[in-house]
């Protein structure tokens, strides 16, 4: 029973889906709530992993006959692809509904996300088989993510957007890792993903690059007093690990996203440790 219920978290990527929780959260981390609010926090949670569970179903049934060919997800699929899609519309449902009773503003956002992930997933559009717009659409969807967690209990403001930008460039950078991970398949396939188009060598320089930027980008938002100290240096210190991961010998696109998937929970629970104690 044990290895069956493991079996199926695996081919329903639980553990990615938790990972990817993480987006939203931050947002809620950062927002500024007062001990009356507290109340929110649980629906709130609740909406937040629903609705990273509500993205996944769009892309299990979108990829569903990728999936079956990849040698990275096994082979296999859990459920049939018709599962994925009614569970898709009925979490949508249900995510609507919550929303509504915790923020007209959070409905607006969730809908959009919806939106930018349908263009990404979806013909006619299908913008992940498109030159770099697969990691735009990444980008302004980490925004968006990132102020899931934040709207309930504050208006999107210069500040929340300054560090939405650099919470959305990280996801931007494990997106062009989750197709150097996926590049085998994706020529197989004949997924016109960025990396196939430009190859892996290349990829690996933007994905430097990019998180070069993305350090650059952090310091100065600290250094116009946007961020402060503590909160610099703790989401610098994974930035500048994986940064000497990619220098090393043992760089591969799957340690890359298994020590950078690592260092920011790490980061995000000592924040959250150190300002719930402060």
């Amino acid at each position: 029973m044990k290895k069956k219920i493991y079996t199926i978290s695996n081919k329903l990527r639980v553990k990615e889906i938790l990972l990817m929780t993480g987006f939203s959260f931050i947002g809620l981390i950062f927002a500024p709530y007062s001990a009356e609010d507290y109340k929110l926090l649980i629906p709130l949670s609740f909406f937040i992993l629903l609705f990273v569970i509500n993205i996944y179903f769009l892309n299990f049934y979108s990829d569903y006959n990728e999936d079956l060919r990849s040698n990275r997800l096994n082979n296999e699929i859990a459920f049939p692809r018709s599962f994925y899609l009614k569970n898709f519309f009925l979490t949508l449902v249900i995510l609507l509904a919550l929303s509504v009773l915790l923020s007209y503003t959070l409905t607006t956002l969730y809908i959009l996300i919806v939106f930018f992930w349908a263009m990404y997933y979806l013909p006619p559009l299908r913008l992940k088989s498109k030159f770099a717009l697969g990691t735009l659409v990444h980008f302004i969807a980490g925004m968006l993510h990132f102020h899931i967690g934040y709207v309930v209990f504050d208006n999107i403001s210069l500040y929340s957007t300054l560090i939405s930008i650099f919470f959305a460039l990280l996801l931007s950078i494990g997106h062009l890792n989750h197709e150097a991970l996926d590049y085998d398949n994706d020529v197989k396939t004949g997924i016109k993903t960025m990396a196939v188009r430009i190859g892996l060598q290349r990829m690996y320089l933007l994905k430097l690059n990019l998180i070069l930027l993305t350090f650059v980008y952090w310091f100065l938002i600290y250094l116009f007093s946007i961020i402060d100290g503590f909160q610099f240096y703790i989401f610098s210190v994974p930035l500048v690990i994986i940064l000497i991961l990619l220098k090393t010998r043992w760089y591969t696109a799957q340690t890359f996203q298994m020590i950078s998937r690592v260092g920011f929970l790490v980061a995000g629970i000592l924040y959250l440790i150190a300002t719930t104690i402060l």
